[in-house]
């Protein structure tokens, strides 16, 4: 057997696997539309997180989204500021909830392991962080339960990066998910704190998607690959 034909054969069979691939990736893709995913986890990219907006308590301060401002890469930044009038809780802790809610979030995210996003701490004051979200579709004929899942407050310090999951299993509900995004808290400026240096008026909290898993970056160096054998049998 000649080189031709063994280039032949390889570009045959590395064309195969790619369409394998495809065939797998596609259905996932057709009902991603407006999200991404990572290892079959949610998560948003830039152009969806620059949709989200407060949903409950607090103010964003201007428009609240940037992107980015200190040129380190993908995200979105959400200036947040904790001294409104309505964001003041019974416990002295101010919290603000930042993402889609009912009608925009309208999800099925049947299928689905979880829901993951990266954030970073650009101040130097520390703040607290959670995934949030609702499941259930209330009206009539459906009568579902208003299903509330979250992550639990993690504190993410000056300068820190951190990933948060929230696993599906055992969520109620999940293709009428009503309610999706991110709290960001800290204890108020005006009430007692402790330890007092987890206190802040607000700041700016950077998120973005998870990113690209390995086997995408191997599908697209593959892809690399076969345009090579390709042009290297036009020469």
């Amino acid at each position: 057997m000649n080189g031709k034909k063994k280039e032949v054969i390889l570009m045959r069979k590395l064309l195969l696997v790619l369409m394998v691939a495809a065939f797998v990736a596609l259905p996932m893709a057709a009902q991603a539309a407006t999200f991404s995913l990572y290892n079959n986890y949610v998560t948003f990219s830039d152009t969806e997180l620059e949709t989200f907006t407060e949903t409950e308590q607090g103010t964003l301060t201007g428009s609240g989204l940037h992107i980015p401002p200190f040129g380190t890469g993908p995200g979105v930044d959400f200036d947040i500021d904790y001294t409104g009038p309505t964001n003041y809780t019974a416990s002295g802790f101010n919290d603000i909830q930042i993402g889609h809610d009912w009608p925009t979030a309208n999800f099925d995210f049947t299928g689905y392991d979880g829901y993951a996003l990266s954030f970073t701490n650009h101040d130097d004051e520390n703040h607290m962080i959670l995934l949030t979200m609702n499941t259930g579709w209330t009206d009539a004929p459906w009568s579902e339960g208003d299903n509330q899942y979250d992550t639990g407050w993690v504190w993410l310090t000056a300068g820190q990066t951190t990933v948060l999951t929230m696993d599906f299993a055992g969520v109620g509900n999940l293709d009428h998910v009503t309610n999706i995004g991110f709290k960001v808290g800290s204890n108020g400026p005006n009430t007692p704190s402790t330890p007092a240096a987890y206190t802040s008026t607000g700041g700016t909290i950077h998120a973005q998607a998870v990113p690209i898993p390995s086997a995408l970056i191997l599908l697209g160096s593959g892809l690399l690959g076969l345009i090579g054998i390709r042009r290297k049998m036009a020469a």
